[in-house]
């Protein structure tokens, strides 16, 4: 199969794979994906002592990482602009309308306010517990109902369905009565109301979040905190790892399914197995084909939700808020996908896809895989498709490094990494009515 067609067919299940049954059409995610993966581990994500210095350091890269704005086209990169960096324009920079909350709406501002700061990081642990067996029960769902289902997994459906539906429904439970999912999201519905009433109260409350999560590592390098649900998300929940396979079978099922939910190297041309060295303290890449006869692999994936207390998304439906005059920015997005105008954030990255034990099948004694494993070998990384196979994220706080190793039917790569971000698809904004009083 075309190295190209392999690449779109895997990054397609990939994104099934994360995509509930029941998930509705707006509330489709966007998946956007490094090439090759990036290293990390379980230190990397241990930042709980904000007076640590090591631990502030590694809070410092972590947040600087999930905050970056990914391409809707190609793959996933670093970018100059954060996403605090648009979302600080978008609560600083505007003209809001002319409007005042009664003194019992300004109750109500404040009320929600509290309610929300109080609660939001135990909403956020029991939603990433829910989250966790939701894609357990939805990945084995989807293997057994798939086409090409083994007899294996229909098996372990038929076994462990209904306990993973229960597992599922009982997070879901206890998201609602110990999470406060249902006070939580009534709060949020209200103060999203009451921004296009009288915005002034509100976006002094939302500056006032967002300067409360500044912090700076040991460097003094500023960073807005970014944190991961559940903690030890990596180790505490072994059991909501789900394991994806992928092989001829597969390219059959998902070549034709549309990417415009998905970026990456879709109708691009270009080799599965990449290859990179430092030149100058530039990054250089280079696309090596793979010959995938025969080939097949597996992989462990994790979804790991990001909460972010300073990020309001809200303020991106509101209509109460435009550009200041002279202020001259882009639109944030154009609600499009990818975009057809100049905008400066149209995706925002709510959740990591995480691999780990990568095994790939292929043939060894093809000459094209041995080229291809000599130029890897003497390169600072390498990777295969979406994966890293060797080198590390380039971080001065990063503590890991993957190197892959040879098995008697191709390779082999226990350690953990990124290869994938979540990201929700903004609206268009900023969106102001004409038809509210702008002063």
């Amino acid at each position: 199969m075309a190295n190209n067609e392999t690449m779109n067919s895997l990054m397609s299940k990939i994104f099934f794979t994360f995509t509930n049954e029941d998930t509705t059409p707006s509330d489709i995610p966007f998946f956007t994906f490094p090439s090759p993966g990036l290293a990390i581990s379980a230190e990397d994500l241990t930042f709980n002592d904000p007076n640590n210095p090591t631990h502030k350091n590694r809070h410092y890269g972590f947040s600087q990482l999930v905050n970056n704005i990914p391409n809707p086209i190609g793959f996933w990169s670093t970018s100059s602009s954060k996403v605090w960096d648009i979302y600080e324009k978008a609560i600083t920079n505007v003209q809001l309308t002319r409007s005042e909350l009664s003194a019992n709406e300004r109750q109500q501002v404040e009320d929600c306010r509290n309610f929300i700061r109080s609660n939001k990081s135990t909403y956020d642990q029991y939603q990433a517990i829910y989250t966790l067996a939701n894609k357990k029960y939805t990945t084995l769902y989807n293997a057994a109902n798939a086409p090409n289902a083994d007899p294996q997994t229909i098996s372990d459906w038929n076994t462990n369905g209904e306990s993973l539906k229960q597992e599922r429904d009982e997070a879901k439970n206890d998201w609602i009565t110990l999470g406060f999912k249902n006070e939580y999201e009534e709060k949020i519905g209200i103060l999203k109301l009451l921004t296009g009433r009288g915005p002034g109260i509100i976006y002094n409350n939302l500056r006032q979040d967002f300067t409360d999560s500044r912090a700076t590592d040991s460097r003094q390098n500023e960073f807005y905190r970014t944190y991961y649900d559940p903690d030890g998300a990596l180790t505490s929940y072994p059991n909501s790892w789900s394991t994806l396979t992928f092989d001829h079978s597969d390219l059959q099922i998902y070549t034709n399914n549309s990417s415009s939910s998905w970026g990456g190297g879709a109708g691009l041309d270009f080799g599965l197995f990449s290859a990179s060295t430092s030149v100058q303290h530039t990054e250089e890449q280079e696309r090596m084909e793979c010959d995938t006869n025969n080939f097949s692999m597996s992989v462990d994936l994790l979804q790991i939700p990001l909460s972010r207390a300073w990020y309001k998304p809200f303020i991106f439906d509101n209509r109460s808020w435009r550009w200041a005059p002279g202020i001259g920015e882009p639109p944030i997005s154009d609600g499009q996908i990818p975009p057809q105008t100049r905008v400066s954030m149209p995706l925002v990255p709510v959740s990591l896809v995480v691999a780990k034990n990568l095994n790939l099948t292929i043939d060894k004694s093809s000459s094209v895989n041995q080229r291809a494993f000599e130029r890897i070998d003497v390169s600072a990384s390498g990777g295969f498709g979406p994966f890293s196979i060797k080198g590390n994220y380039h971080s001065e706080n990063s503590t890991s490094s993957l190197q892959y190793e040879h098995t008697s039917t191709g390779i082999k790569v226990d350690g953990t990494q990124i290869i994938g971000f979540i990201c929700d698809i903004l609206p268009q904004s900023p969106n102001p009515d004409p038809n509210l009083d702008w002063g």
